[in-house]
């Protein structure tokens, strides 16, 4: 549902409810204050959370994308370093997953000569940590 016919769909309820209301609440100003400020605070509410679940699902499309463009777009290393700036990207909503994500390179750096497979184990597991998020957060 758009925002604005969400927005348009509170208005309408408000107009529905004031055509409703005893006539002797209609001439009082303090509820007319009343119902303009609760017709702004739900409106403004309506607008937060559309833009919380706006965001949400643009990481899933680009934890999606991330992820097809893998093998054409990214070497096993180049694809860890992507991978962790898309989880250090939007780590204030999954925190656990960047730190997670984090660790597993830590330990992969602390290797003085890693071998490659250990690369492509990297490399799994934060995919495996981005397609996480974008299966949790599809439709």
């Amino acid at each position: 549902m758009d925002i604005l016919v969400l927005s348009g769909f509170v208005g309408a309820l408000f107009s529905v409810l004031a055509f409703f209301m005893p006539e002797k609440f209609k001439s009082n100003r303090a509820i007319k204050i009343t119902f303009i400020v609760l017709l702004i605070g739900l409106c403004c509410i309506i607008t937060f959370q559309y833009s919380k679940l706006k965001r949400i699902e643009n990481i899933s499309k680009s934890a999606t994308t991330l992820i097809k463009s893998k093998e054409f777009s990214y070497t096993h290393k180049s694809f860890v370093q992507a991978g962790l700036a898309f989880l250090e990207q939007n780590k204030d909503l999954y925190p656990d997953s960047y730190e997670r994500a984090r660790n597993l390179y830590d330990e992969y750096k602390k290797k003085e000569n890693p071998y490659a497979s250990e690369t492509v184990d990297i490399a799994s597991e934060i995919e495996g940590i981005i397609r996480g998020i974008a299966v949790l957060n599809m439709k």
